[in-house]
């Protein structure tokens, strides 16, 4: 019983990795930069641009732009809901131990208050004017892709602040990534 408890969890830790390795693969696509960091208000805040998509021409630039949030989204909340299957499985699970089964809920409440904060996070973005934006929590930070346009270092100070204000991090522990 405990060798199937615990296959179970290196299983769910493998697919929890993989999951939070694929969204990260895709929003970072070149190493890390002191240039991604937000620095603290009283420097200036720099952007990372992302390279150039390949192929969309001006008259579909509009549709992969919403495509690449919409695919975003999807993709983070595919990964989330996953973990989530798979610690409601070990919950529900009778031959699981008392211990197993404790530490999944409170997985699972973690990853709900996760799912809200990230909506709340998107919500504000919005409100502070970046119509097009993904939050992605990382360790004790977050990464923000906007949209393109002009993010001067003032809108994205005051991004950087109300995130990590709501977010709970160090406002230098917020990237801001802006798509191009």
């Amino acid at each position: 019983m405990a060798f199937q408890v615990s296959r179970r969890l290196v299983t769910l830790s493998i697919l929890v990795i993989l999951g939070a390795a694929l969204i990260f693969i895709g929003v970072r696509t070149r190493p890390a930069t002191s240039a991604e960091t937000v620095p603290p208000p009283s420097q200036p805040v720099a952007v990372t641009t992302m390279p150039p998509v390949a192929g969309p021409t001006p008259s579909r630039d509009q549709a992969t732009r919403d495509s690449f949030f919409a695919e975003y989204r999807m993709n983070r909340d595919r990964a989330l809901s996953l973990e989530a299957a798979l610690l409601r499985d070990v919950v529900d699970n009778s031959r699981s131990g008392a211990d197993a089964r404790l530490k999944a809920q409170d997985d699972l409440l973690r990853l709900g208050r996760e799912q809200a904060l990230l909506v709340e996070l998107e919500g504000l973005a919005h409100a502070e004017g970046f119509n097009d934006a993904v939050v992605f929590l990382e360790n004790q930070g977050l990464t923000v892709v906007v949209g393109p346009g002009h993010v001067s270092a003032a809108r994205a100070t005051g991004l950087v602040q109300v995130l990590a204000r709501q977010a709970g991090v160090p406002p230098a522990n917020v990237a801001i990534i802006q798509r191009p």
